[in-house]
Order: structure tokens, then C-alpha cells, then sequence
């Protein structure tokens, strides 16, 4: 089982689908069976979690890619670009004095130096960054509340390989598809999570573009070209703008457009 499922939709592998749209024609990685419709639109938004976080949808038909994301706080708008939360310095490099994992091992606790939230990490990595077991990175299926010791817990198939001892150090990374935000003007502190087609309501679980053609609106007082690169705008939260040094490239332009308006941008956001 992959740590993340994929759906596929289009003429290619053993999976997919036809000419219809969202209905399986044989069965697939997600359990869906054959002539089964699959849950939930690229052009639909759910108060329901239907898919896991960081589910890929995959359209052989158009070339795009969506992953499966849930919204934060605050109401994602149609064509603007989102990232992830913020990391946590508490959450990050530490040594785990008095904490160790042993080889095979799915659970177990982790020692931070601010609190954590039930499940801030589902869907997320453990990371272990210096000594034993470095460079080892490990998916989290759940994680408890506590101020400083919360318990991880693994996903199934991924048991610790190099033992952790206490002299270690780990980092918890969230997944960038949990909580999403626009992406702001100001430095971005988190990946990009891609672009919504639709209006997501606070804390919505929708699909968000990573890959192929997409909608993004411009930047103010930009003119953008076909064959631009482009990235995150630095006036107007959520757009995009040319490409400058320390940005890094997030697509490629396929249609002329000017600020406030669309572009249409072929995403290639790494996912």
C-alpha cells in the first residue's frame, strides 16, 4: 500500500477512466471497484473527508495532477495560489533525550520543546535529522495532544529501520495540504499546495492543482507573456508574477494576461 493512494483517471494503466468522467474501470490502489464513481469533483468542495490528505488524482485526458487538501481558518478563493502552515520551531531538530524508537516500531513518543495538537501531524513525516537513523524519514499516520511528549504513530508498511536512540534528533514536518492557506506576499514559510478551481470554504476538504494547465490570477501591474516563468506575486496575496532571482519557478505561461486577470499557467509544482 503507498503511503498515499492515487486515482487515475484517463486511458492508461490497468486504471482509470473512459470517456466518463469519475467512474473507475477496474479496480485501484484506493479500494474503488470496477464502474464505481469516484468521490468527490476536482470542481466540488466537502464538509466530509472523503479521501486521505495528499491523495493524488491523476487525469490522463488533460495532463493535470490534483492532490486531495483540506482548507484552514480562513476561505481559499478559485485561481489563487495556497501554501502550507508555517513550520514549528519547537517541533523541529530536537534531541530526544529519554526517547528512542527501536527497528519496527510504529509507535512511540517523540520529545518536543512546544505543545502539539491531536493529529497536527497526520499525514505528515517524522524526520530524523542527526545522529542514529539519520536521513531517515517516516510517514505519521496520527499523533496525540501533549505539551511535550505527544506519541506518533506510523503508518502501517513503514516501521523504523535504523533504531533512534536518545542522543538523536527529530523533526516533525506537516504535510502542506493540511490547512492551507493563500499564499502570502511576505516570505513564504511553507510549500506551495497548489491552486483551487473553486471556492473552498474555511476548513473544506477539496482537490488542489499541482500539475497541468490551471487558472492564476496576475499580479498587480503585471503583463504576463506566453513562455514566462512565473511565481508567487509580491503584492497581491495569492497571484502570480515573472519569475525574479530567490523566487523559485512554480509553471510556465500559456496565455497572455494582465493584473487582476487570469493567466493560464501550466503548474509543475514538484508533487
Amino acid at each position: 500500500m503507498p503511503v498515499n493512494p492515487t486515482i487515475f483517471l484517463g486511458k492508461q494503466r490497468e486504471v482509470g477512466i473512459t470517456e466518463g468522467v469519475g467512474v473507475i474501470t477496474s479496480s485501484d490502489r484506493t479500494g474503488l471497484e470496477s464502474g464505481q464513481e469516484v468521490p468527490q469533483s476536482v470542481y466540488e468542495a466537502s464538509t466530509t473527508q472523503v479521501h486521505e490528505i495528499g491523495t493524488k488524482l491523476a487525469e490522463f485526458n488533460t495532463g493535470r495532477e490534483f492532490i486531495y487538501a483540506q482548507a484552514g481558518a480562513v476561505q481559499l478563493d478559485l485561481a489563487e495560489m495556497t501554501v502550507g502552515i508555517a513550520p514549528v520551531d519547537g517541533h523541529r531538530e530536537t534531541v530526544q533525550t529519554g526517547h528512542t524508537w527501536a527497528i519496527g516500531d510504529l509507535e512511540s513518543t517523540v520529545l518536543t520543546t512546544a505543545a502539539v495538537t491531536a493529529d497536527q501531524y497526520k499525514d505528515g513525516w517524522m524526520v530524523v535529522n542527526k545522529g542514529t537513523g539519520i536521513s531517515q524519514a517516516y510517514p505519521i499516520a496520527t499523533n496525540t495532544a501533549h505539551a511535550t511528549t505527544p506519541t506518533v504513530t506510523l503508518k502501517a508498511g513503514h516501521p523504523i529501520v535504523l533504531a533512534v536512540p536518545a542522543t538523536a534528533e527529530i523533526t516533525l514536518v506537516q504535510t502542506p495540504f493540511l490547512g492551507t492557506i493563500i499564499a502570502p506576499t511576505a516570505t513564504v514559510t511553507s510549500s506551495p499546495a497548489g491552486i483551487p478551481l473553486i471556492t473552498v470554504a474555511a476548513s473544506s476538504f477539496y482537490w488542489s492543482c499541482v500539475k497541468g494547465p490551471a487558472p492564476w490570477l496576475v499580479d498587480t501591474g503585471d503583463t504576463l507573456l506566453i513562455g514566462n516563468d512565473v511565481s508567487i506575486g509580491i503584492t497581491a496575496a495569492g497571484t502570480c508574477s515573472i519569475m525574479t532571482t530567490l523566487k523559485s519557478q512554480l509553471g510556465k505561461v500559456l496565455t497572455v494576461a494582465i493584473a487582476a486577470e487570469p493567466a493560464l499557467v501550466y503548474l509543475n509544482l514538484g508533487y
